[in-house]
């Protein structure tokens, strides 16, 4: 099974990842979304909860409250905006008393700026000194893009030059915006930029494997034709010996698609090839025609996409088409890791290939293609009647349902996040099937496991020193707290207060609330930091749909 690293959806003017959760034109479509029906006792007490969290989270320790905080502010922000943004306030304060932890710190800043920022300029200008590390990096590209907007672009440049060469990310996207919008009489400044740009780059090698939609090749690409020649070849020149580097630690697959036309590459040089080819063949032909010559691929790349990127789609032209038609022409990246993207062995091979038979059989005859998972191993069975149950919710539901209870049954023993996903899958086939009780059981036997990783997360020897709400057991009890609730929010409320660490319970209380307010999920999270080096983080983006 492939490893996906990343896919982008670029549709913004500034065709980046945020979402306008990150910009300072106002609240985002999500937040606003329409909260899901539910009883008016459960929105009051949610209400209540998100009110009471600052005093229940008051006297945990820095990161726990900053944390807390955070989560009840995205709450409060849907009945109480000033409120949320006081919170978030004394958020940002407490994770200023964060203590020999940078990540965490740096983390949690990011997650409460992106909450900040619509609240406007002042407040973007007022946090901007106070955050480190993607949390600065965050508010700055926020901030930029505003004076863009505002064709203030003398500040929008003092906060480019002021970028540090020993911070991690340099503003591209808005800068980007920048460069297109400064007028021509300002070509010296535009220079000076990209001139940063290419330095910050060379100091800042990526690392193997990495991918960003926005870089230095970007601004290759979109502005080769109005920068000097010398400063544009040497950034290709830095922009193909980085990749051949970091080739030969990790070889990550790219694919890109966008206007109908898609291209693969089997390797970060080949990508960057691609992206500046036009660029050197504008600049320097002979050049352009020997690493033509050199490379099978980019003699096909000539006829098939004259202009690179550009080919692929507008996002990538010197001027931009509007964020109407850029909305209407989505661009995609796909990158994996290319250990990943080998064939499968024969015997994976053939027994994925079963799982496909089975659920096509099911179409002809449901009850045969039930007994036939039988013929199937471990987690094979297992994905199979999740399949099954799946496929057959609307057309079969008796047989939707024995496979979706044979699923529940059939989990016992796999590993344990295997477990997690595909008992969530039973809950929700079996509440779309109408089955409550069963669905409920379902989710509990999630919330069993949750309770055998807070056992482990508490080991007298070797404890995990995250902070509580952010053990893998509190990720566990969110994920299904957040189900039952869809089905009983008596039953919701009951499993939150047997939560019996103080820290986590209220954060699945905040995290009930927030979804009766109609607040998505958004991202789960997991970490685990024990002495001895045992350290991993999760970060998993939830099914707002769920939510």
């Amino acid at each position: 099974m492939r490893y996906l690293l990343a896919t982008l959806f670029l549709c913004s003017a500034a065709f980046s990842q945020q979402s306008s959760e990150t910009t300072i034109s106002g609240r985002t479509s999500r937040q606003d979304a329409k909260a899901p029906p539910i009883a008016e006792r459960y929105r009051l007490w949610a209400k209540k909860a998100l009110e009471t969290a600052e005093a229940e989270a008051g006297g945990f320790e820095a990161p726990s409250r900053t944390f807390l905080w955070y989560q009840a502010a995205r709450g409060l922000g849907k009945t109480d905006k000033n409120a949320a943004r006081d919170l978030l306030m004394r958020a940002l304060t407490a994770s200023e008393e964060i203590q020999d932890d940078t990540n965490t710190q740096e983390m949690l800043q990011g997650w409460i700026v992106r909450q900040l920022l619509p609240y406007g300029l002042d407040t973007a200008q007022e946090i901007l000194p106070r955050v480190k590390g993607d949390a600065r990096s965050t508010v700055r590209e926020a901030l930029v893009r505003a004076y863009v907007k505002k064709k203030d672009f003398d500040s929008a440049i003092a906060l480019v030059s002021a970028v540090r060469s020993d911070e991690d990310e340099f503003p591209f996207d808005s800068v980007s915006q920048l460069l297109i919008q400064l007028p021509e009489e300002r070509a010296g400044e535009k220079n000076q930029i990209f001139a940063q740009a290419l330095a910050f780059t060379r100091a800042h090698p990526a690392k193997p494997g990495a991918f960003s939609s926005e870089d230095l090749g970007s601004f290759v690409v979109r502005f080769f034709g109005i920068l000097p020649k010398n400063m544009v070849l040497e950034a290709i020149d830095e922009l193909l010996d980085q990749a051949q580097a970091g080739d030969e630690k990790r070889k990550p697959i790219i694919s890109i698609s966008g206007n109908d036309k898609g291209v693969s590459f089997r390797s970060m040089y080949e990508y960057r090839l691609f992206q500046v080819l036009p660029a050197v063949r504008a600049l320097d032909p002979s050049r352009a025609e020997k690493l033509v010559q050199d490379n099978q691929l980019a003699r096909q790349w000539t006829q098939q996409y004259p202009q690179g990127m550009a080919t692929i789609s507008p996002h990538f032209l010197p001027n931009p088409p509007s964020d109407e038609e850029q909305r209407n022409n989505r661009l995609s990246f796909d990158i994996s890791d290319s250990a990943d993207n080998m064939p499968v062995g024969e015997d994976e091979g053939a027994l994925n290939a079963r799982i496909r038979e089975i659920v096509k059989s099911a179409e002809k005859n449901p009850r045969q293609a039930l007994a036939a998972t039988q013929t199937l191993p471990g987690m094979y069975r297992a994905d199979a009647l999740d399949s099954l149950a799946n496929a057959l919710l609307k057309k079969d539901p008796m047989v939707a349902k024995d496979a979706a209870l044979e699923l529940v049954k059939a989990v016992e023993g796999l590993h344990i996040n295997a477990q997690r996903n595909l008992l969530a899958n039973a809950v929700r086939h079996l509440n779309a099937l109408g089955d409550k009780d069963a669905a409920i059981k379902a989710a509990k036997r999630g919330m069993d496991l949750g309770r055998k990783l807070f056992e482990d997360d508490q080991k007298a020897d070797k404890p995990n020193t995250a902070m509580h709400p952010l053990w893998p057991s509190s990720a566990y009890w969110q994920v299904f707290i957040g189900q039952i609730a869809k089905i009983s929010p008596e039953a919701a409320i009951e499993a939150v207060n047997d939560v019996n660490d103080p820290e986590i319970r209220v954060f699945q209380k905040i995290s009930l609330a927030n979804q009766w307010m109609g607040i998505p999920t958004g991202l789960v999270v997991s970490q685990i930091k024990r002495k001895g080096g045992d350290n991993s983080l999760w970060i998993n983006s939830s099914d707002d749909e769920e939510n």
